[in-house]
């Protein structure tokens, strides 16, 4: 359990930029916590300076579990109101990460099987892979969608920074690396449609170990599907250090 004043001085730390370190604060308090964002309007007096980005660097900070989370720009009272539809709505994924999944496109039970039946077909290559439980299982419910990562320290606006594209999606044709796993998805370090940098891509084996590879770097992101959603999303607890018997090098 949170205090309030806690909450804001997370907050503070969390909303402040260089040139306004101790930012002011508009808190909503409400059944599970707070709504906070930068308070525009509070300028000592002086009109109020637009901000670089209007009001969307907004988070809620849960009172019980003491979590920090960014959220899609609406009003404080509808913010409040859907996470508190995304924290009774399943306990199968942290409330900001429901709430992300269903504005993808994501609802329990969802299952494309068909369509990820016919994106297989398509790539022939993919028949000399070992399409896995762990892979069928995750393309099945999460295939298709485009996801936000927002946990990196500049990416604190949701949909300004890198984005997870899950296949089968129109256009994407996947790399095989056999000695990883199965290509999933990729990586876009920017908006799509706007990549400077060439995206990585996203292979599950069969232990549902998802890595994240690329020319310059390799990462092991997560295990296990629920636990490999939830990190792409907040783009946390990512390792260099790859699980025991993991091939080194980059395919």
């Amino acid at each position: 359990m949170i205090a309030r004043s806690e909450a804001e001085a997370r907050a503070r730390t969390w909303l402040a930029q260089p040139d306004d370190p101790e930012p002011p604060l508009k808190v909503l308090d409400f059944e599970h916590g707070w709504v906070i964002r930068r308070d525009h309007s509070a300028t000592g007096g002086m009109p109020p300076a637009p901000p670089p980005f209007p009001d969307t660097r907004q988070i809620v900070i849960d009172r019980e579990t003491e979590d920090l989370v960014p959220w899609l720009v609406a009003p404080d009272p509808v913010v409040a109101a859907q996470y508190a539809v995304a924290r009774a709505r399943t306990d199968r994924f942290p409330p900001d990460v429901t709430h992300l999944l269903v504005d993808a496109g994501w609802r329990p039970g969802r299952d494309i099987s068909d369509l990820v039946d016919a994106w297989a077909r398509r790539h022939a290559f993919l028949a000399d892979l070992v399409f896995s439980v762990a892979a069928r299982d995750f393309l099945r419910e999460f295939g298709g969608l485009v996801l936000p990562q927002y946990g990196g320290p500049e990416e604190k606006v949701i949909g300004l920074g890198p984005m997870s594209v899950l296949h089968p999606a129109p256009g994407d044709v996947p790399h095989a690396y056999a000695a990883w796993g199965f290509p999933v998805g990729i990586s876009e370090p920017v908006p799509r449609g706007e990549a400077t940098e060439h995206p990585a891509e996203l292979v599950l084996d069969p232990a549902a170990n998802l890595y994240l590879l690329h020319p310059d770097h390799q990462h092991h992101v997560a295990a296990g599907i629920d636990a490999v959603i939830t990190a792409l999303i907040r783009r946390r607890g990512w390792s260099e250090t790859l699980p025991e018997g993991t091939r080194h090098d980059h395919p």
